[in-house]
């Protein structure tokens, strides 16, 4: 990958360079995705990049935790996009020569609704326990890892794929992120854009990618000698109620998910390893 290779992704798409008018004209995009070595071309033309993205980072997750031979009833999946399928839907929507409509094809429902990715990874691993979506905006990775947590504590399954995707570098995307001036507009050094720790900060930078992780309990973990990365302790949500962006001037309700204010407390470990 290029990132692990030290250089930076942060570069005008090629699908945005023909656009005007966006504000920003860079974005970080993995552009050495070969899925041929996990979909088939027929397979792979019936998913949003977005899925595709899911997919192949659930494969090797898979992979590296040793491919575990889980019943099919047994296993669980939950992914997170806040987004979908996106670049389908732009695609079917604002191309073509139908204004107002749109020309969607067959396919255009289930390329872009959010649990696409879920469906997807279930077909291809033979996931017959929970298959779920979750969209939860920017934290939407996140509660897709604790929510498999949930699962594997309450018995529902004994090992859970779980992550997060997104793909949605598109015209539209980016002018809307623009407008509501949440992007940098380092267009003169993009590879310096992205500080969110910076005071000289000026937003972040729109970017797609998949991370994926596989989560089971100790005890099954154990049973078939797997390589163990780290122990998930606890998972707690809440929700300000405050405002549409901006948190609540004390912060109560981030420290209450902390604590044992939360109408969602941390639950304690009952030792969930991934």
């Amino acid at each position: 990958m290029e990132r692990a290779a030290g250089r930076t992704v942060h570069r005008p798409p090629d699908h945005l360079v023909r656009h005007r008018g966006l504000g920003v004209g860079f974005a970080c995009q993995v552009t050495d995705l070969d899925v041929s070595a996990y979909l088939t071309p027929k397979q792979a033309s019936r998913l949003d990049r977005m899925a595709q993205l899911a997919l192949c980072a659930a494969t090797d997750a898979l992979a590296d935790a040793g491919a575990p031979r889980t019943p099919p009833h047994r296993r669980a999946v939950v992914t997170g996009s806040g987004f979908g399928g996106r670049m389908t839907d732009e695609s079917g929507m604002l191309t073509g020569r139908h204004p107002g409509r749109g020309n969607p094809g067959p396919l255009h429902v289930p390329m872009i609704m959010h649990n696409s990715a879920a469906a997807a990874i279930s077909i291809q691993h033979r996931v017959q326990g929970p298959s779920l979506g979750v969209e939860t905006a920017c934290a939407s990775g996140s509660h897709a890892i604790g929510e498999a947590a949930r699962l594997l504590r309450d018995g529902s399954a004994d090992l859970v794929i779980a992550g997060g995707a997104e793909a949605c570098v598109t015209p539209s995307v980016l002018l809307a992120f623009h407008r509501c001036q949440a992007l940098s507009e380092r267009n003169d050094a993009p590879e310096r854009a992205s500080r969110p720790f910076d005071r000289d900060r000026d937003g972040f930078v729109l970017a797609e990618g998949a991370a994926f992780l596989v989560l089971e309990n100790l005890d099954h973990a154990l049973r078939r000698d797997a390589r163990i990365h780290a122990e998930l302790v606890g998972y707690a949500a809440t929700s300000d109620a405050h405002h549409l962006t901006a948190p609540p001037p004390r912060g109560e309700e981030p420290r209450a998910a902390c604590g044992p204010l939360s109408p969602t407390p941390a639950w304690p470990p009952k030792r969930s390893r991934t």
